[in-house]
């Protein structure tokens, strides 16, 4: 991978999660392709952008704020994967930290399939 190209997937996975902590949900859905699928945890998977936008609406109105501490990032071909621990404030102002792994497949610039490893009891349990 030249590293041009490189530099340039990594901005584009720091703006996705970026829009994720500023609970921008437009912005946030924008990233992904309209038939992608994704996965949080333990949760059936969510197919399509509409499905994910409104999965997503659910995740963002139960939080006060989020804020992803990247630790690596791993790039492959048309994948990566994303080591970080996240932040997140609930509206009763508990911050509650959850460390978690991101795998995002891609085609192009769009997320066609996104997993996340955590476990989010902690939060919303």
């Amino acid at each position: 991978m030249k590293v041009r190209e490189r530099e340039k997937r990594l901005e584009r996975v720091k703006e996705i999660f970026a829009n994720a902590d500023r609970l921008d949900l437009e912005k946030y859905v924008a990233s992904f392709a309209e038939d992608a699928s994704f996965q949080v945890g333990n949760n059936p998977p969510v197919e399509g952008r509409e499905a994910i936008r409104e999965a997503g609406g659910k995740m963002f109105s139960a939080l006060k704020a989020m804020r992803h501490d990247i630790v690596q990032i791993w790039l492959e071909e048309n994948a990566v994967i994303i080591e970080a621990l996240v932040n997140y404030t609930r509206h009763d102002d508990q911050i509650i930290p959850v460390p978690c792994v991101t795998i995002l497949r891609t085609d192009g610039e769009l997320i066609k399939d996104g997993r996340v490893f955590m476990d989010a009891t902690p939060v919303f349990g």
